[in-house]
């Protein structure tokens, strides 16, 4: 296998997070960090808690994303931390913008304060777009 390499995976208790973590975990070497908020649910990792590093944060707090950044020193960063469920955010539109948008820009703002300067993955939905 080749140098392991530091990994942040944001939203890694949801869906597509925690499968991207087990994909890792089985094919790379890889020092996974995990950014979850304090209530989180694990159970989509409970398999995998004792093989990775979990960094209590939040997208809106850029206090814990500095720290989160001070820990992790990524080399790659998945961003998939966001509220997902559309029919909601048309009842709480101010706090899908501030987790969605908000919270990637601060993200953002964490690593450019801790000089990190990871590969980065955003993943976005078709719904950003519209019909094209």
């Amino acid at each position: 296998m080749s140098k392991q390499k530091r990994v942040l995976i944001t939203g890694i208790t949801g869906f597509v997070g925690s499968h991207l973590v087990d994909y890792l975990l089985e094919n790379t070497n890889d020092k996974i960090f995990g950014l979850k908020r304090v209530n989180s649910q694990l159970r989509n990792i409970h398999h995998v808690q004792e093989k990775i590093t979990l960094i209590n944060g939040d997208l809106i707090d850029q206090t814990s994303l500095i720290n989160a950044m001070n820990i992790s020193k990524p080399d790659y960063l998945y961003h998939l931390g966001a509220l997902s469920w559309v029919t909601p955010s048309w009842d709480m539109p101010a706090a899908y913008m501030q987790v969605n948008a908000i919270g990637t820009i601060n993200l953002f703002e964490a690593l450019r304060v801790t000089g990190q300067k990871p590969r980065i993955f955003v993943s976005c939905t078709p719904e950003e777009f519209g019909d094209v």
